[in-house]
């Protein structure tokens, strides 16, 4: 008798034990290092079952699924899409490169919330590297937070705009879409960026260098480890200390010894041997220990996943935007 009960001890403290260890990972205030969604796909097999989470920005509800090469099945998981955080998603390029293979249990209590994101909006999830198959991570995710801030058709249109302003050097038409999009509340990340360029007309474009450095001062408050800004933040109060004069180049005087010369060696000189016709060279010796060996020719079967979303779909965000030059 008591060696059946202490038998259940065992399974009773192994089965909590376990419950445990499966809860850990899935608690949403467990401790998890920030990922980006490029390093994960960049080396997936360095994030196999480790528990990290994601910011992301949501594209929609997808129907994606390799049953033979993963657990997930439409039977017991919802399918999603989404961008990585620093994917230009108000480019061609940017749109079209979403990523299709993050899954949630259909048993999970955060199903709801996920069902009731829109499209755009900025998230970070907490999941892991469940399965990879041809070097494609297949995550998933137990809990999803909502990021602050407002991305939609409106702004991401501004900002695509104000963009290629940018980049073609119509500064003043930039800072007029910058300051709209502003205007809109976008998420942190796009207010750091839109700070971040801005402070690059004013600091290196028009010299206004007061104006450099509030928009600086308004980056680094929101991305306050973000090396470009802390660097161009010590030019600007450089520039502003020296009336916009660039530091002088430092003049190092090295004793090194001198150079010994060096004196080029003439080639030896090889001397050409003469072959006696009479001996066969060796490709003219027949080898009869070869014989031909029979190859089977085997067909790749080659595993596609159709990730590819409808036209209509694609043209209802693309039409509002510029087509951008090759």
């Amino acid at each position: 008798m008591s060696i059946t009960k202490s038998f259940l001890a065992i399974f009773v403290i192994l089965t909590v034990f376990a419950g445990c260890l499966h809860a850990d990972w899935e608690d949403r205030f467990g401790q998890s290092k920030v990922i980006y969604l490029s390093d994960i796909l960049e080396d997936p097999d360095s994030w196999f079952e480790v528990v990290v989470r994601i910011p992301l920005r949501f594209e929609g509800i997808r129907n994606v699924y390799t049953p033979f090469f993963s657990h997930f099945d439409r039977e017991h998981d919802v399918n999603f899409s989404a961008w990585d955080i620093h994917s230009p998603i108000w480019e061609r390029r940017g749109f079209r490169n979403d990523y299709p293979f993050f899954y949630v249990p259909k048993d999970n209590p955060e199903l709801k919330t996920f069902l009731k994101l829109r499209r755009f909006e900025t998230i970070s999830v907490l999941g892991k590297v469940a399965a990879i198959f041809k070097d494609r991570p297949y995550i998933k995710v137990v809990y999803v937070c909502r990021m602050p801030g407002e991305l939609n058709i409106n702004n991401l249109t501004l900002l695509n705009r104000g963009m290629r302003a940018y980049k073609e050097r119509r500064f003043e038409l930039a800072l007029g879409s910058f300051q709209k999009i502003f205007h809109t509340n976008p998420p942190d990340d796009i207010k750091a960026l839109l700070h971040k360029l801005s402070a690059k007309i004013y600091l290196y474009e028009k010299k206004s260098f007061s104006r450099a450095l509030f928009q600086l001062e308004k980056g680094l408050a929101i991305a306050e480890n973000d090396g470009e800004l802390n660097e161009m933040y010590t030019q600007c109060k450089y520039y502003m200390k020296h009336g916009g004069q660039p530091p002088h180049p430092l003049k190092v005087k090295l004793d090194l010894p001198p150079v010994e010369e060096v004196v080029e060696e003439e080639p030896a000189v090889v001397q050409e041997q003469t072959v006696d016709e009479t001996t066969p060279t060796i490709n003219e010796v027949p080898n009869v220990y070869e014989e031909p060996i029979e190859t089977e020719e085997v067909e790749e079967v080659e595993e596609t996943v159709e990730t590819e979303r409808t036209g209509e779909e694609e043209e209802e965000v693309l039409e509002y935007w510029e087509d951008e030059e090759e």
